[in-house]
């Protein structure tokens, strides 16, 4: 394990790594939060699976999704975004796409998936995702490429994967949780 590479804080990020639009996730972590905490500490399994079948399935407006998809979502997002890392960590310099992630959603198969399905879907990428950061050199993690139209590091990653998850825990539990 690269320890010393998982060691980054927040605070050692520059805007050069990344577009303006992932502030929004970004400013949602403390300061001094690690990489290695980044992919170590997550709520998503404790959050689902405490949800009931109801609240699982329930959309607080129309055309919103259920706390099912937004699973699924996260997990899509960030396999999309570790395939951008591994991308950009071994020099490719290839432009990377970006994706629709309301066309996701409306294909996705959550609603025929268990929690425990999904959960552990949610683990084993998780599980790679820490395993591709444990063999990434501290100066891999510097590399910038490109995706969605702007520039991403390699190190930016995990931290707007953990925003990305903290901003929607904090919509499921304003909006879906109140019911």
């Amino acid at each position: 394990m690269n320890l010393k590479a998982l060691n980054f804080t927040k605070t050692q990020l520059n805007q050069a790594e990344y577009q303006d639009y992932y502030n929004r996730y970004l400013d949602l972590l403390p300061d001094k939060i690690q990489l290695k905490d980044t992919l170590f500490e997550s709520e998503i399994v404790e959050v689902f699976s405490s949800l009931t079948v109801e609240q699982l399935n329930y959309r607080y407006a129309e055309g919103k999704w259920t706390p099912k998809q937004i699973l699924q979502h996260i997990t899509d997002v960030e396999r999309i975004f570790t395939v951008r890392a591994l991308r950009i960590s071994r020099g490719d310099q290839t432009e990377l796409p970006g994706f629709d992630i309301d066309n996701y959603a409306a294909n996705d198969n959550s609603s025929q998936l268990s929690i425990n399905q999904l959960i552990s879907d949610y683990q084993n990428n998780r599980a790679s995702t820490i395993s591709l950061y444990e063999s990434i050199s501290e100066k891999s993690l510097l590399k910038i490429g490109q995706a969605s139209g702007g520039p991403f590091s390699v190190r930016v990653i995990p931290f707007i994967l953990k925003g990305h998850e903290t901003h929607h825990i904090s919509i499921l539990n304003k909006k879906y949780l109140k019911f």
